[in-house]
């Protein structure tokens, strides 16, 4: 719950890529720590956007890659090593993506970029998903629910 009650939530929007030739659709917007580990930035979106996701991929995405002109994602396998601020994608005043290194440097995830749009992009996962067959994502209980059961 440390996550939870961070007071060093970002805005972020979440953009779903398909493979349908559309453009990425945005899914919604949500707030988060951008330090938190990148199973909790999944878990938020699996609990942020259930039902879009359940009518299209599941759980059965990806993250782009920050920085990757060519479409590369991270193996799901790999999500457990990784950070939420890895794969946030900055974006400046005009909401213009901050890509090279150097340029964010100059800001500090925990201070001013909290002022500054922030994208997460996630990719339909073609490795797992066949014809018609979508891994869904269960209903979650209520975190209120959970903080009681620890409190008992």
């Amino acid at each position: 719950y440390r996550w939870e009650q961070s007071k060093s939530k970002v805005r972020i929007e979440c953009f779903l890529e398909l493979d349908d030739g559309t453009r990425p659709k945005s899914l919604g917007i949500f707030f988060m720590d951008p330090d938190a580990p990148l199973l909790i930035l999944r878990e938020y979106i699996e609990r942020s956007f259930r039902e879009q996701l359940n009518e299209t991929v599941g759980e059965d995405f990806r993250f782009f890659l920050k920085g990757s002109d060519t479409g590369e994602t991270l193996q799901r396998s790999k999500e457990e090593m990784g950070w939420a601020k890895d794969y946030l994608i900055l974006k400046d005043s005009e909401g213009i993506a901050l890509r090279d290194k150097n340029e964010t440097d100059e800001f500090s995830l925990a201070g001013a970029t909290n002022l500054l749009p922030h994208e997460v992009m996630i990719i339909k996962d073609r490795s797992v998903i066949g014809e018609g067959t979508v891994s869904m994502i269960p209903e979650f209980r209520p975190l209120e629910d959970l903080e009681k059961e620890d409190e008992e």
